[in-house]
């Protein structure tokens, strides 16, 4: 299989330091999105590029924290005539969260996102789920998969 090398300004995170607290979250803009689910098919992909924030404004553990975040995604099957459902019911959901409505609705929380995102080729949504941890990962994309098959009913 191919390998992906991925070298670009931005990365599809960004390090935020505020105070002593150091927070990853999702970059906006489509690029990286659509980059990164490229990345995720290729075999040991890599993506190189800015993390947002000054290498000397952080400190080794904090460095070595950034480099510990999973991001995992899976497809959803959504039939053509539900996929507005779904959206009103992801807005609904997400209205008092911190959230991006950028290719779809990003829902921010410490240390960990998600991205519900309707595929526009076909009768599908796609999500990421992007934490500090890989059971964190799991257990947020295992929801939100969750919540996108029960608002389709």
């Amino acid at each position: 299989m191919s390998r992906l090398l991925i070298v670009s300004n931005r990365l599809p995170v960004s390090a935020v330091k505020r105070g002593e607290t150091l927070r990853i979250q999702p970059s906006a803009g489509g690029l990286a999105t659509g980059m990164s689910s490229l990345l995720k098919k290729s075999y040991k992909g890599v993506w190189i590029g800015w993390p947002g924030i000054a290498v000397e404004k952080i400190t080794v553990r904090e460095k070595n924290e950034i480099k510990k975040y999973t991001l995992l995604s899976q497809t959803v099957p959504c039939p053509w005539d539900k996929k507005g459902k779904v959206m009103r019911r992801l807005m609904e959901y997400s209205q008092e969260r911190e959230r991006q409505l950028i290719d779809g609705v990003r829902v921010i929380m410490d240390n960990a996102w998600i991205l519900i995102a309707p595929d526009r080729r076909s009768a599908s949504f796609y999500i990421y789920a992007e934490a500090k941890t890989k059971s964190q990962a799991e257990k947020l994309l295992r929801e939100s998969v969750r919540k996108v098959k029960r608002w389709q009913r």
